[in-house]
């Protein structure tokens, strides 16, 4: 894992408010512990995957890299399903 490592070290900087990502194997998780910030993997299927490119279907999911706990709920509560 680790291809959403730029998004995480933008949102770090402070460069983006937050950011996504896919997360199959730890793509947004690690680079946020790498990076001191928070990485989302949310159950599959809460944040739609319609534009993205399938790696492994059953295990892709769309993540959220944030500063913040709370800043990355306010993200995952605009891009939800619902």
């Amino acid at each position: 894992g680790g291809s959403s490592s730029g998004a995480a070290a933008s949102v770090c900087h402070g460069s983006s408010l937050a950011a996504i990502g896919t997360d199959t194997g730890g793509s947004v998780r690690q680079p946020a512990a790498w990076c001191g910030i928070v990485g989302l993997k949310p159950s599959y299927g809460l944040i739609s995957r319609h534009g993205i490119v399938s790696y492994a279907s059953s295990l892709d999911t769309v993540g959220i890299l944030a500063p913040t706990p709370a800043c990355a709920c306010a993200v995952l509560a605009c891009v939800a399903n619902q």
